[in-house]
């Protein structure tokens, strides 16, 4: 009877990988007093960890992956210097194709959480009031691992953060702006 090639928490499926990032961060409704209307962009170092949970003959692979970044964003002549740092934690799936260029085509899904440390804004009397607060996201990524070696890649990805929101207020509803409008 053939060996089964599927392993799961095999070892040497640990991997650390960094990269750079371009980041483009568009501040939400909840932070115009402190970051503006204004979107920014700032490049990033990312460090991060992974692990193979998954793989399936050497052509499917899951992974579980944890990265940590952090930059300082202008917002215009609104605010500047803003450190917003992002730790995400995400569920891949790999797929390996062997052709005569070999590489890993990857997508994922997991939760972001941005730490905004340096927020405050001005209230009506002219005091600057400091804020410190978390922002958790939906994070999708998607994106490709070439190798270079048995042990090295190079990895390019676009990954998208954005907001969910649960509560019912935050929807447009049609008959709750009439019942509004008419109270």
């Amino acid at each position: 009877k053939g060996k089964s090639r599927v392993t799961f928490f095999a070892p040497g499926s640990f991997y650390v990988y960094v990269m750079g990032s371009y980041n483009h961060f568009v501040p939400p409704e909840d932070y115009y007093y402190s970051l503006g209307y204004d979107s920014a962009d700032a490049f990033a170092p990312v460090v991060g960890l992974g692990y193979r949970v998954l793989n399936s003959r050497d052509r499917f692979f899951i992974s579980l992956e944890g990265d940590y970044r952090t930059a300082k964003y202008d917002f215009g002549s609104f605010t500047r210097g803003q450190k917003i740092d992002l730790l995400t934690f995400m569920a891949n799936m790999e797929a390996s194709f062997t052709s005569r260029f070999p590489m890993i085509v990857f997508l994922g899904m997991g939760v972001g959480i941005h730490r905004l440390p340096d927020l405050s804004y001005e209230n009506s009397q002219g005091e600057i009031i400091p804020q410190d607060d978390s922002l958790t996201v939906m994070t999708l990524d998607l994106g490709v691992k070439i190798p270079i070696s048995r042990s090295l890649f190079i990895r390019t990805e676009f990954r998208w953060n954005g907001e969910v929101y649960g509560d019912s207020e935050y929807y447009y509803d049609g008959s709750w702006d009439s019942e509004y409008n008419n109270t």
